[in-house]
């Protein structure tokens, strides 16, 4: 280190030369000093410059000491210095010792795998031919799998098209069910509606019969109590008077009695005539009930055996899902087996032929493992697209059941709502039916109470016209 070096920023210097005369190109003049005061002035100098000397030694030592602990630092940090190069000097021949070592073993690593490659090279060379071969089968088995899976798909398609058109036959004849049961309805609701206008047209006639029958029964007895007021108010009156009166009375009874007879045999015929169309109409009513019930039935054996046939078609369609997956999982691992079988023979043999280094040998193994990856990817991609389709198919097929499973369950509702409508309509049948027979029997009642009446007051009439003619021939 240098000892000119500046030193610190808070140590004082003082200068310890004279001060420079200043040089004038004009003499000074000085002014005369006395003697004494000379004297006094030498020896206050000398006073001056002994202390200023010291005061000079002092700070100068001061510096100097200052230097010296400055330069005991630098060198301690530079002996520092000189001690950590030397051990990273040492580290560092140890660690190129050691990364030369290192080299050394791999370039021994290398010779090894150079010549295993090369082994292996004279091994493939041998055995190219019946790799070849192998690979030859294993791509004819390969297309006779693909063939194979081919035919299953197409079968399976056919098999698919096959229940497509049993389900539309299927909702054909449903239908043509429901046609056939809005025709049925129609021609009951017909059928019904005829029912109940002859009914009524029946109990109208009943309600006009029961009144007329009333009306004559009460002109009878309005004419009986004219009779006997007329036979009261007219005993003066001859014999052959109350002879023609008698027989006119008794025309008017005949004609009565006559025109009632006929009331009552038109009224038999209505009633029979009304039985025969009732039990037509009950015996149309059975017939279309049997064929109904007979559609049916077929209807019903229809679905069960679509429906065994879909269950079969299921199950052969997920036996035969199970066999394309293993199917297609051997025919996927066949299949990357031989594309590297196939990739590794020619990059070997063409690295063996063109005997490249080991560098350019690695490079081209990383090219051909990521050319096999994509190779393998864009098969796996089409395997997996193929499974998408089977998948879709397979989707369809299931909501295809669906659909006939929904078509046979609203068919099996319809069926019961008809049987249910079938059954009110045979019970307000028979309810009506009971209510005709209550009807005519109470009219078969009133009917004999209305011939004995008439009767009675036939009897009457006899009496009357005999006691007439036996007061008269007295």
């Amino acid at each position: 280190m240098s000892q000119s070096q500046e030193p610190p920023a808070g140590s004082r210097v003082t200068r310890i030369d004279a001060a420079h005369p200043i040089r004038s190109k004009e003499p000074l003049e000085l002014a005369p000093v006395s003697r004494e005061l000379a004297l006094i002035a030498a020896g206050e100098a000398q006073t001056h410059v002994g202390e200023q000397m010291r005061s000079q030694a002092s700070q100068l030592a001061s510096h100097l000491r200052a230097k010296q602990q400055q330069i005991d630092h630098r060198e301690a940090q530079l002996n520092a210095r000189i001690a950590q190069l030397e051990r990273e000097v040492r580290t560092s021949r140890l660690w190129c010792a050691e990364r030369e070592h290192v080299f050394l073993q791999r370039e021994q690593e290398l010779e090894q795998e150079i010549f295993e490659l090369q082994q292996e090279i004279k091994a493939f060379s041998a055995s190219e031919v019946s790799a070849y071969a192998e690979l030859d089968e294993h791509r004819a088995e390969l297309r006779q799998r693909e063939a194979d899976l081919d035919a299953r798909e197409h079968r399976w398609r056919a098999g698919q098209l096959q229940i497509a058109e049993e389900a539309e036959s299927l909702r054909v004849a449903i239908e043509r069910l429901r046609g056939d049961r809005v025709k049925h309805e129609s021609r009951v609701t017909a059928a019904q509606q005829q029912l109940e206008h002859r009914e009524k047209t029946f109990a109208d006639q009943q309600q006009r019969l029961l009144s007329n029958l009333a009306t004559h029964q009460q002109s009878l007895e309005k004419r009986e109590q004219r009779l006997e007021q007329q036979r009261k108010e007219l005993g003066i009156r001859s014999q052959q008077e109350i002879a023609d009166a008698l027989r006119e009375q008794k025309g008017a009874l005949e004609s009565a009695s006559s025109l009632l007879e006929d009331q009552a045999k038109m009224l038999d015929e209505e009633r029979q005539e009304f039985a025969m169309r009732r039990e037509a109409g009950i015996e149309s009513l059975r017939q279309e009930r049997e064929a109904f019930e007979e559609q049916r039935r077929q209807a019903e054996q229809s679905l069960a055996q679509l429906r065994d046939k879909l269950a079969a078609r299921q199950a052969i369609v997920d036996q035969r899902r199970a066999s394309l997956e293993q199917m297609k999982q051997q025919v996927f691992e066949l299949h990357r087996e031989t594309i590297e079988m196939r990739m590794v023979a020619e990059q070997l043999w063409q690295h063996a032929a063109k005997a490249k280094p080991i560098g350019e040998l690695t490079q081209s193994l990383g090219t051909l493992r990521a050319k096999l990856a994509d190779e393998f990817r864009v098969s796996h991609d089409e395997l997996a697209g193929k499974e998408q389709q089977l998948r879709e198919l397979a989707g369809k097929l299931k909501e295809r059941q669906q659909l006939l499973k929904q078509q046979r369950s609203e068919l099996k509702q319809w069926l019961e709502r008809r049987n249910e409508g079938i059954e009110e309509q045979a019970a307000r049948l028979v309810a009506r039916e009971v209510e005709l027979d209550a009807q005519q029997q109470e009219f078969r009642e009133r009917e004999a109470a209305w011939r004995a009446e008439r009767s009675e007051l036939q009897a009457q009439l006899r009496r009357f016209t005999r006691q007439q003619l036996s007061s008269a021939a007295a």
